[in-house]
């Protein structure tokens, strides 16, 4: 059978233990930074360009430096001889 001091101490073990949970999920011990994120959005006309993969390469330079989230969208000039359905 369990005495009262070692409940006693059993009950204080599992307060500590819950208030280092709280702390530690509450960043009162380890405070980390808020990084600020930019969405930011770009339309490319062509992608077959060295341009584009040197503008790719910068946005991703970018992407680690400044943190923003970043979408590219391509748009594709119609294929010769192609037309929509009406």
């Amino acid at each position: 059978m369990i005495n009262s001091k070692e409940r006693i101490l059993w009950i204080l073990y599992g307060m500590v233990l819950v208030l280092l949970f709280l702390l530690s999920s509450t960043d009162l011990i380890i405070k980390e930074k808020e990084m600020q994120v930019y969405a930011v959005s770009v339309i490319v006309e062509d992608t077959t360009d060295d341009n584009y993969v040197n503008f790719r390469k910068g946005m991703d330079r970018a992407a680690i430096e400044y943190n923003p989230s970043k979408r590219c969208f391509r748009i594709r000039s119609p294929t010769p001889g192609f037309s929509p359905a009406s």
